[in-house]
């Protein structure tokens, strides 16, 4: 299972561009060129397939992503709920290659998905009410959930807990500490305890439960079959 860990989000760099029958595109530091029988397929559903069906779908970020206290008294699921239908609708009217693999792969996107989206939509909403973090489904995730429920005592408890925890597998523990302390002076050090708690406890547990699509090789594998010839190149 994949690791989105809302502390990091590791995008990978996708680059491409298509011209008459050929087909580009890049990743990290390799980039490919692609020839394509366009009586079989389209550069249109070439394109379509490397966007949407080659990673879970990395831009639900966009509408997701509260990193300042100053964004939580304004946290609405509008974005993600507007990202769900759009991108819904796309799966669904996709034409892909008539095979199996292909047709299960957007089947997979679409549970991958919905899954996400069930996972942020808590998120978003616990927020403004706290009670959408208690899921008796997710039992690991009530450490964070029932102090975010709680009172002013365990919320701050729960807090240095955290820090304490992420500071063993941070390699600068004592800026981290240093923040901690300079939060924990502030006016508003009750939401920072809660950004934390929500960002690096509750949501790095609750992703453990969220389905996410694995099969990298076998996809990239199926994409070239779709070219006549491909070249590949990597920069030094």
């Amino acid at each position: 299972m994949k690791k989105l860990l809302i502390v990091t989000a590791l995008l990978s760099t996708l680059i491409c561009k298509s011209q008459n029958n050929i087909y580009e595109w890049g990743e990290g530091m390799t980039f490919y060129k692609g020839w394509i029988d366009t009586t079989r397929i389209s550069l249109n559903q070439i394109d379509s397939i490397h966007q949407y069906l080659f990673d879970w779908p990395m831009d639900i970020l966009e509408a997701t992503s509260i990193w300042k206290i100053e964004q939580m008294d304004s946290v609405s699921t509008s974005k993600l709920d507007a990202f769900f239908v759009d991108r819904m609708s796309l799966y669904y009217s996709m034409t892909v290659p008539e095979s199996a693999f292909w047709d299960s792969l957007v089947d997979f996107r679409i549970q991958e998905l919905r899954s996400m989206y069930l996972a942020y939509s808590e998120f978003l909403k616990g927020f403004n009410d706290p009670e959408f973090l208690l899921d008796p489904s997710h039992p690991e995730c009530e450490k964070y959930a029932l102090p975010l429920n709680g009172n002013e005592e365990s919320l701050l408890s729960a807090w240095r807990s955290l820090i304490d925890q992420m500071k063993e597998n941070n390699g600068y523990p004592g800026l981290l500490e240093s923040k901690y302390q300079e939060q924990l002076s502030s006016p508003d050090m009750l939401k920072y305890a809660r950004l934390d708690l929500m960002r690096y406890g509750w949501w790095n547990c609750r992703n453990q439960y969220v389905y996410y699509h694995e099969d990298d090789n076998r996809i990239e594998e199926e994409f070239e079959k779709l070219f006549i010839k491909v070249e590949r190149f990597d920069e030094e």
